[in-house]
């Protein structure tokens, strides 16, 4: 009767669950992490339209039996015919998506954006990007607690960068931190040490430039600065490059786009002096060094703010690593190659990874930290397998997590659980809480198998 009772409990959340969203696959849209879930925006996604035949059976003595043609063309979400412009929702405890409606004044950019989350006043900063039309740098703000409607922050004086996207931008403390990017020209009198080259390669992008501008946003004041002196050390003019925040006080540059093409040259920047440091290279031909490349992700495998702090109170200071995933090498094609970065000796700790699971680039990568151990969730989602060019581009539709550091108490009686066949014939029975913990985070589903859009592939790594 038990296993019965088990079977047809099985069978009732397998039929509640197949009623899953559809999600767009995409490449160059932008997430972030927030009370366990993942909120994903905007990218690039592929449209399938029909085109009606309509030539004329009389010009032709057989008639015309030609089909009507189904093609696929690029599409910037949110889509502008988008009802209420959505957030996509994927909740890390059940792996299921949904959606969150927003309004206001809500940002046609999509594509090349930024998105930041600060904790404290639960409010999303979405800045710079492109939307098929123009380029722009508005800063866009949005609360959990105000009914989801965006509202464009007013610069409270004239200084603004100009428009841009491919850009990097951190959050520290209340001040939105945005270094370089590529867009039609800058207003060099605001940032008079900095540079802009205009790109002259192709007649498509005549027009557009790298600069390496350095601008600060503080969301108390909606006030841009431009801090940097005019003899201030700072990197080459480029785009596309990965750079994020890895301890209290710094951050970390790597790889992009410059006018001599990709680099792979690294840089410390201080974000309370405002000081870059670099750039570092390796040291001899044979160091263990990642390659030239644009669109990869940079991922601090420790929540920077805990960063030199002891975890729970005892135990040894927690060391920054930071992983550095795939992106797009020098020959225009996806970079396989997978990079650990031990923080505290940057010049010389880069450790090349075997991570099963297919190299992308320009995806979304999401930490989820633990509280109570040194387990960090990398989360993955969207990014392109193939290459840019259009229609070879492959958008991967797959949830896949990376798992690093040392796992909880907890996680490890989990796995015992999900090990033992006989332990999983009760997990029907379990508290939904529990039930879901053990779905998401060993892929365990008493749901039957997931949708392609929603499968959540585990890669522990060590």
């Amino acid at each position: 009767n038990k296993n019965r009772l088990a079977r047809e409990t099985m069978a009732a959340l397998s039929s509640s669950s197949s009623r899953e969203l559809k999600i767009d696959t995409r490449n160059g849209g932008c997430g972030v992490i927030f009370e366990d879930r993942l909120y994903a925006w905007g990218g690039e996604t592929v449209d399938k339209v029909r085109y009606e035949n309509t030539s004329d059976a009389s010009d032709d003595d057989e008639g015309s039996d030609e089909e009507d043609e189904e093609v696929e063309i690029p599409t910037t979400l949110p889509r502008p015919g988008d009802e209420n412009h959505p957030f996509d929702v994927l909740d890390l405890n059940t792996l299921a998506w949904s959606r969150q409606r927003t309004g206001g004044d809500v940002p046609s950019l999509g594509l090349g954006s930024v998105l930041s989350i600060h904790l404290e006043s639960r409010s999303f900063y979405l800045c710079t990007g492109w939307n098929d039309q123009k380029f722009d740098s508005e800063v866009y703000r949005i609360s959990a607690d105000s009914n989801w409607n965006w509202e464009v922050v007013q610069p409270a004086t004239d200084i603004k960068p100009s428009p841009r996207y491919l850009t990097g931008i951190c959050l520290h403390g209340n001040r939105l931190v945005m270094f370089g990017g590529v867009g039609p020209g800058v207003r060099q009198d605001q940032d008079p040490g900095s540079r802009y080259i205009p790109y002259t390669e192709s007649a498509i992008a005549m027009g557009f430039g790298w600069n390496n501008q350095y601008y600060e946003f503080d969301i108390t004041s909606s006030c841009w600065v431009a801090p940097l002196g005019r003899d201030a050390l700072r990197p080459e003019p480029m785009a596309a490059h990965s750079f994020s925040k890895v301890d209290k006080h710094r951050a970390l540059l790597f790889g992009g786009r410059t006018c001599d093409g990709r680099v792979n040259e690294m840089f410390l920047f201080d974000l309370d002096s405002r000081v870059f440091t670099g750039p570092v290279k390796p040291s001899r031909p044979e160091q263990p060094w990642p390659s030239r490349r644009t669109f990869a992700s940079l991922t601090p495998l420790i929540d920077p703010e805990k960063v030199g702090e002891k975890l729970c109170g005892c135990g040894p200071l927690l060391k920054q690593k930071v992983l550095l995933l795939w992106g797009k090498n020098t020959e225009h094609t996806i970079c396989d190659e997978a990079w650990l970065l031990d923080f505290e000796s940057c010049a010389s700790a880069w450790t090349q990874l075997d991570i099963n699971t297919k190299p992308r680039a320009w995806h979304i990568a999401c930490p989820q930290y633990s509280l109570v151990s040194t387990e960090c969730r990398v989360v993955l989602f969207g990014g392109n397998a193939h290459t840019d060019s259009f229609p070879e581009r492959e958008n991967i539709s797959e949830i896949e997590i990376l798992d690093f550091g040392v796992q909880s108490l907890v996680h490890l009686c989990l796995s015992l659980v999900v090990a033992s066949g006989q332990l999983m014939a009760q997990l029907p029975f379990l508290s939904p809480g529990l039930r879901n913990q053990i779905e998401a985070e060993f892929a365990v589903h008493a749901t039957g198998p997931p949708t392609p859009a929603v499968v959540a592939c585990r890669h522990p790594v060590t």
